[in-house]
């Protein structure tokens, strides 16, 4: 399902076709924070690049949107995994507090959803009415917002989404294989 798609259902879902209790840009902005959700991400392993003497920084490939643990592959293909405290990611790029000894790096981690499966539809519809009541919480709290709900149906509304969020989250999880971050 595209992201449009799914401001189409969430409008629906939150009965507001019309945007009278959140903006069209609200929406999209809950739906776009939802889809970063790692529990839609797709696991990566990625062994392009090549240890290079005495360099510290290496380009993070464009599969990889998140790191989540860098190993060193020696030639007879064995695996090391390195500590995180030797490296870190800063934005698109790996830096190396010390220089890894020769080899292939290989990269784990995540790439973000640009559209989302049927089976993760739900999750994503949860994680976005979550984040426009929070939005409304704080239109309420500001005091910027005459409307007829209470501070504590808003409440009732984040808890609800917070558990169906965390039963969606559980049974993705369930569907992932391999690696997990």
């Amino acid at each position: 399902m595209t992201t449009a798609e799914l401001i189409t259902k969430l409008k629906i879902m939150v009965r507001d076709t019309t945007d009278t209790k959140w903006t069209s840009s609200e929406k999209t902005e809950a739906v776009t924070d939802a889809m970063y959700d790692p529990a839609l991400a797709t696991i990566v392993e990625d062994e392009t690049l090549t240890v290079v003497a005495d360099q510290q920084d290496y380009a993070i490939p464009s599969t990889i949107d998140v790191l989540g643990d860098v190993y060193l592959k020696d030639s007879d293909g064995i695996k090391a995994r390195l500590s995180g405290d030797n490296w870190e990611q800063i934005n698109t790029t790996l830096r190396f507090r010390l220089y890894p000894d020769t080899g292939t790096l290989v990269l784990v981690g995540y790439k973000h959803a640009t559209t989302i499966t049927d089976d993760r539809v739900n999750l994503v519809m949860y994680l976005s009415v979550k984040k426009l009541y929070e939005m409304l919480l704080n239109k309420l709290l500001s005091g910027f917002l005459v409307n007829d709900m209470t501070m504590a149906e808003v409440m009732t509304a984040i808890d609800y989404a917070d558990r169906n969020i965390e039963r969606e989250r559980k049974r993705v999880q369930r569907a992932n294989r391999g690696y997990q971050i």
